[in-house]
């Protein structure tokens, strides 16, 4: 998948910050980046972004989606930039170039990527 929810245990700094920002009101989630589809915006595989859900997105905001494929019953998590009224990757990877139309019921932005993280490893 192109990312996950974030995991990590209750010592780990990264959940004093989940938690502070959920205990200043935010909606947030965050999830860990596992594709190439953002890196011409600057994030990178192994990226923490923070989204804040039901946030509405302008133009050139990266944002997570979900992606419904009806007939299979699944949905996809993706992270891309919203150019309205599309979605679209910052990549040169073929593999993530098709644009995805945000009207038509298949796709769902779930919200807006607020803060990212990135550690030295």
């Amino acid at each position: 998948s192109e990312a996950a929810p974030l995991l990590v245990d209750d010592a780990s700094p990264l959940q004093r910050i989940v938690a502070i920002l959920a205990a200043s009101g935010a909606n947030i989630d965050p999830w860990t980046l596992h594709s190439p589809a953002l890196e011409g915006a600057g994030y990178r595989r192994g990226d923490i972004l923070l989204v804040s859900l039901g946030e509405t997105p302008a133009s050139g905001d990266i944002v997570c989606a979900q992606i419904y494929d009806w007939a299979k019953g699944r949905a996809e998590t993706v992270f891309r930039m919203f150019q309205p009224p599309y979605l679209v990757a910052a990549t040169s990877d073929p593999n993530y170039l098709r644009p995805h139309l945000v009207e038509d019921g298949k796709v769902v932005i779930k919200g807006v990527v607020v803060h990212s993280i990135r550690s030295r490893t």
